[in-house]
């Protein structure tokens, strides 16, 4: 929600309490009427504005970074990727819900076969490259093996994770064989299709001092062609006209810019017409009539995380009494100013498998009295006590060895883990423990949200009977003391995937010395997230729903928000805008140049 200015809002008040011209007291108003000798003729209509009327033509202005190559497999810049998708499109989709489907442009079908783990695509018969060579299992081929030879640092080297082998079928048609049934696999195939024919710049194999050669004429099957490219003038290119439908929009113009920076200043200037923007950076767009804006909830989710190595935070009561500390009624515009959509689990609110969920209420009678129930007392001290059970965590090897399709060095990422899941365990030796209600929250000082969220808290809790000391930290010492455990508490930041593969965050086999930094070690909730990632495709939001139920009922992590976004477009542009991620120009045959017609 944006937040209205209080100028323009005692404007307003102003003009309602004075009036605009007040009439002098003691005037007498008089009815007007006609003079009599004339016959009254009422003013002539104004004529009703011409309607909006979507029409062939116009030039749209948008931006990217430089880019190093113009094969969509080996780039790395999400700007780059942007511009690329114009020319080569995906071969799935997300809607507005962030589900994905199949691409009608590309292919005739896509079947997944959930029990002999295989996935098999149909490619559309008809579709050409802009060159006019035909669509086939070949180019599908071409990219698989390009996306397997892409550096990790590529947008879609990772998409085949979980694919243990693909061959060509027919003319038409591509197998890929999965290590493991995969529930997310649809989600893996959002990436774009290259063509074989042209070898060897698709292949990677030019030479850096022929890059810039060929750099100038990729072919793709999008809606726009590649028409020409200078690191000076920028890009440009033009309507498809080997397409059933040809887009609206005749032509688009690509300025090469440094930085985020840059589009926003370029937007501003009228250099270019939309802009995926950043966290926040809608607001000063959000009341200027020259802009549209449409907001959207990124993947980038904030939350509280607890180390589970304390025997403190091991009490449930604790983490609840934390829950009601959180004011999340004001957090949205008092620490994010209305750039953020509070929720309490990592699945984002606008997906199809999000749950509504309602933040407790802020209450910190409720948390000191389930602290006191639960038998924390007051000694007079800066903090409550309690004597705990001191037993510390181990996480025992698993019992079975993974499959024998595996190979040995194959740690499939979002594919399920084929190895069992340890159950909680403590030391043979736990002692008595006096403890009390003194805990360390870092967070990272570069994120300002963040840092006022954790003194928030702080201040919290310790009206609740805790002892909250924070430490910000430069980045690179956060990440170090998340990774040694040595923390009670934890704010930080995660860019999640856009289906819910959990098991970074909480899996067992991830605690101790890998990536749950919390060190939560549930049997169940293991279950539970293989549960989703092993489910067909009809169980999935049951599945979803069941990992939603023990997330908020067990409280291993207590989520904060997810940050807002917003594409920020020319007025003069009409477009529905999909909001799902890397989406921003998947329906970009619909948009139009307004142009008015009488």
């Amino acid at each position: 929600m944006f937040r209205i200015s209080r100028l323009i809002a005692a404007f307003i008040v102003l003009c309602v309490i004075g009036g605009c011209a007040a009439e002098p007291i003691g005037m007498t108003l008089q009815p007007w009427t006609p003079a009599p000798t004339e016959e009254y003729q009422p003013p002539a209509a104004t004529p009703a504005p011409a309607p909006e009327v979507a029409v062939r033509g116009g030039t749209l202005n948008i931006s990217m970074r430089t880019p190093m190559t113009l094969n969509p497999i080996f780039n790395t810049d999400e700007s780059v990727d942007a511009v690329l998708s114009l020319i080569f499109p995906k071969l799935m989709l997300l809607d507005e819900e962030h589900k994905p489907y199949v691409n009608s442009a590309i292919a005739q079908a896509i079947d997944f076969d959930h029990d002999a783990a295989t996935v098999t695509v149909t490619l559309r018969d008809g579709a050409r490259w802009h060159d006019g060579a035909p669509l086939s299992a070949d180019d599908l081929i071409a990219t698989l093996n390009a996306i397997r030879r892409a550096a990790d640092n590529t947008i879609y080297k990772h998409t085949l994770d979980n694919v243990r082998s693909y061959e060509r079928i027919d003319r038409r048609t591509v197998e890929m064989r999965l290590f493991a049934a995969y529930s997310g696999m649809d989600y893996n195939l959002v990436f774009p299709i290259i063509p074989a024919h042209r070898h060897g710049f698709y292949e990677g194999e030019i030479e850096p001092q022929e890059l810039a050669t060929e750099m100038l004429d990729p072919v793709g099957l999008g809606f726009f062609e590649f028409y020409s490219f200078s690191s000076a003038r920028g890009m440009t290119l033009v309507a498809s006209d080997s397409l059933v439908e040809r887009p609206y929009i005749d032509r688009i113009n690509v300025i090469i810019t440094p930085d985020a920076g840059a589009d926003l200043d370029a937007l501003n200037g009228g250099l270019i017409d939309i802009l995926d923007g950043g966290i926040s950076d809608w607001a000063r767009f959000s009341a200027n009539p020259r802009f549209n804006v449409t907001e959207r909830t990124t993947q980038f989710y904030d939350k509280l995380g607890f180390n589970f190595a304390n025997p403190v935070l091991r009490e449930k009561p604790v983490r609840q009494a934390i829950l009601y500390s959180i004011p999340f009624d004001a957090l949205e515009n008092t620490i994010y100013g209305g750039a953020a959509w509070l929720s309490l689990l990592p699945i984002n609110p606008q997906s199809w498998l999000a749950r509504e969920t309602e933040p407790p209420r802020f209450d910190l009678d409720a948390a000191r009295r389930t602290l006191t129930e639960a038998g924390w007392g007051d000694d007079g001290g800066s903090a409550l006590y309690k004597t705990l059970i001191q037993a510390d965590l181990i996480r025992p090897e698993a019992t079975e060895e993974p499959h024998e399709e595996y190979p040995d060095d194959y740690a499939p990422e979002p594919a399920p883990t084929p190895t069992p899941t340890p159950t909680v365990t403590q030391d043979s030796d736990p002692v008595e423990v006096l403890s009390r209600l003194s805990l360390t929250l870092i967070v990272n000082e570069e994120n300002a949200e963040r840092v006022a969220l954790a003194d928030l808290l702080a201040e919290n809790l310790e009206e609740a009977g805790f002892d909250i000391l924070v430490v910000s930290l430069p980045f690179a010492q956060f990440e170090s003391r998340l990774l040694a455990r040595e923390f009670d508490m934890f704010l930080a930041g995660y860019n999640l995937a856009a289906y819910p593969e959990l098991s970074f965050m909480f899996g067992s086999r991830n605690a101790l010395d890998g990536t749950n930094f919390s060190n939560y070690i549930s049997e169940e909730l293991d279950l539970r997230i293989r549960a989703v990632l092993r489910a067909d495709f009809d169980g999935r939001e049951e599945a979803v729903s069941a990992l939603s139920d023990y997330l908020l009922e067990e409280l291993p992590s207590v989520g904060i928000a997810f940050r807002k976004s917003a594409v920020v477009s020319n007025a003069r542009l009409r477009a529905n805008i999909n909001t799902a991620p890397g989406m921003l120009f998947s329906n970009i045959n619909e948009w139009h140049i307004i142009v008015n017609q009488r």
